[in-house]
């Protein structure tokens, strides 16, 4: 363990901690005791590198060293795991770290969501990450002495920003939070999908704009803020991705993939 990040490991009152050369036998990671940090990062994320490979160059190029620390968080009534991928200190002394909770090998979509959204099930895409990391949290530079630990595990939910992922308990529908008249990206017809080649769609010829706002917008869920914005999860809109990044004043787009959205803060 690092100097660095063993001060910031005593300074707080984690219910336990470890690392990779000695795993506790109930930390969800146990079998991954003995690798090196490298070999930790390739073999917990080599099931979506097939998706992406943005885990394997970022995280194992700057990653120096992983620890696993327990907390108690009321939302679960339990303990819970989270996974540090500590990378050092930024040039005002401040930690850089990704957070990932534990994995969530089967992710029921909540009645509540399946009645009031027009989700039938949660994206593949989503629950295959959700297998990995039952929530994602990324602090590149802007540290807090306990990681966001004692935040996180009291919301299950990343503070805002794009490329984070909350836990799946934590989602709501959006609601009638959405109107056409508070977001000018919708009234101008500003929406595009990004990293696809296309630019606005025709609204009139093509977009009926009520129908996705009514049937769509106010049928998804709020899956995070981004920014003072917000990414919502929707069902396929004719064809296109899940993820749609709402904005007050500016383009709103369709993340190509889960995956784009995903690498959106650490390819940043």
């Amino acid at each position: 363990m690092t100097k660095d990040l063993k001060l910031l490991i005593d300074k707080n009152n984690f219910t336990n901690y470890c690392q990779l050369d000695s795993i506790q036998s109930k930390c969800p990671w146990k079998k991954y005791e003995g690798l090196t940090t490298k070999e930790f990062i390739d073999k917990n994320f080599f099931s979506i590198k097939k998706h992406t490979n943005i885990f394997h160059e970022v995280i194992a190029t700057h990653c120096l060293d992983v620890v696993f620390v327990e907390i108690y968080t009321n939302k679960l009534q339990k303990l819970y795991w989270f996974c540090v991928y500590y990378l050092g200190n930024d040039e005002n002394g401040n930690p850089k770290y990704y957070i990932g909770g534990e994995p969530e090998e089967s992710v029921p979509l909540q009645y509540s969501l399946k009645e009031n959204s027009n989700l039938s099930n949660f994206p593949n895409s989503l629950k295959e990450f959700w297998s990995i990391h039952g929530i994602w949290d990324v602090a590149l530079s802007y540290g807090k002495m306990d990681f966001n630990i004692s935040f996180l595990s009291e919301k299950l939910y990343p503070e805002e920003g794009e490329g984070k992922v909350p836990h799946y308990t934590t989602l709501n529908t959006t609601g009638n939070e959405i109107g056409i008249a508070d977001w000018v990206a919708l009234q101008g017809g500003q929406v595009s999908i990004d990293d696809l080649g296309e630019t606005d769609f025709d609204f009139e010829e093509t977009f009926d704009l009520v129908f996705f706002v009514e049937e769509y917008l106010k049928k998804g869920v709020y899956f995070m803020t981004a920014n003072g914005d917000v990414v919502l999860l929707l069902e396929s809109y004719q064809g296109f991705p899940n993820f749609f990044y709402l904005c007050h004043d500016c383009g709103s787009n369709f993340y190509s993939s889960f995956w784009e959205y995903l690498a959106t803060e650490l390819s940043a």
